[in-house]
């Protein structure tokens, strides 16, 4: 829980919009963020679902940060960034764990053409364009 705080300070600092995607399985991390979701008011938005069955109930340009975290077979990830790229805000960052599946860093790899930078133990993150939208 410790994280989370860090995160929400960072978060309303820098007034991002916050959209979590969990994988089935982690239901207590969804408890806890849906007990947590009140003090955030219109901040913060929890939609179940598969995450490329729910991608169109984001506006496009909507997102400041995509955490991918859910399926980790390959093509999926690199389906899920695709997908969720035109979700992001100019400037926004596609950011994930696990680099050290095979499957993850052959789609992150694939997806942004080797541009992405690693980070920690297995995270990485990819910066939308200003520009180009990319």
């Amino acid at each position: 829980m410790d994280r989370y705080q860090v995160l929400e300070k960072f978060a309303k600092q820098h007034n991002w919009q916050i959209g979590v995607v969990l994988p089935n399985n982690q239901w207590h991390i969804f408890l806890s963020l849906y007990f947590s979701a009140e003090k955030w008011g219109d901040g913060i938005t929890i939609i179940k679902g598969r995450t490329l069955d729910i991608v169109d109930q984001f506006d496009n340009a909507s997102l400041d940060f995509v955490f991918h975290d859910s399926d980790h077979s390959y093509p999926f990830v690199m389906n899920e960034i695709k997908a969720y790229a035109c979700k992001l805000r100019p400037g926004g960052f596609h950011i994930g764990n696990d680099l050290n599946w095979d499957p993850v860093r052959q789609s992150v790899a694939e997806a942004f053409d080797n541009t992405h930078t690693e980070i920690g133990k297995g995270c990485w993150y990819k910066q939308k364009s200003l520009y180009d939208g990319g």
